[in-house]
């Protein structure tokens, strides 16, 4: 069994197991919903459920997903944000103050929003609409687009993982509608074909190394 394969088993029961170290406040099997307005001091955890927060929240610990989605509503503050095997979708103006990252999952972040630290998938997309990330975007299997006017403060990184994948041999990152990458784009992976396609007035202002360049 490849290495990959065997970190795809392992993750969500070290997950689990890391939830019940670290955090008494763990759901099995239950979801958590935050209603709009509300703060939070604690981390939101839960196993096989989603976590919905409201707008206008302010959540100062992590919330973590094994299994399910989690949603912000607009204008709320948040730490970071992880997930396992579910989306992670951000409403207008949201304020991550550290990192989202998702194993199986795709992120959406919608106007407005910021990210201050990185957006990280292994197998999900990655879409942004005028969203400013003021670290990097990483991924290994997952396309990347940036829409209306977003910014990567710093890159875009292809990262290379060990084993056999069995996800995209061809990933697309789409910077388009005056969107910018203030850093470069860079792939390190070698058995990926990475199509780097520039439209409607989006920008590398750095390199673009190992990558196929399409200007639409």
């Amino acid at each position: 069994m490849s290495n990959n394969k065997i970190m795809y088993l392992l993750y969500p029961i070290t997950c689990i197991v890391l939830l019940s170290i670290t955090n008494c406040n763990v759901r099995i099997n239950k979801s958590i919903h935050i209603p709009d307005g509300k703060s939070v001091n604690h981390s939101l955890n839960t196993v096989n459920g989603s976590i919905y927060i409201g707008s206008d929240c302010k959540i100062k610990g992590d919330c973590r997903s094994v299994n399910g989605k989690i949603a912000v509503g607009r204008k709320s503050e948040i730490s970071d944000l992880n997930a396992v095997n579910g989306s992670i979708e951000l409403d207008n103006d949201v304020v991550v103050h550290g990192t989202i990252k998702s194993i199986n999952g795709s992120i959406r972040c919608d106007r407005g929003c910021n990210v201050y630290d990185e957006i990280y998938t292994i197998n999900g997309d990655i879409d942004i609409y005028n969203t400013t990330v003021r670290d990097d975007i990483k991924t290994i299997n997952g396309d990347i687009s940036l829409l209306d006017n977003s910014v990567v403060e710093n890159n875009i990184i292809i990262k290379r993982k060990t084993g056999t994948s069995h996800y995209h041999n061809t990933i697309t990152i789409r910077v388009t509608e005056g969107s910018i990458v203030k850093g470069d784009i860079l792939v390190h992976h070698e058995e990926k074909k990475v199509r780097v396609i520039l439209s409607e007035g989006g920008k590398v202002l750095g390199n673009i190394r190992n990558a196929e360049i399409i200007k639409e």
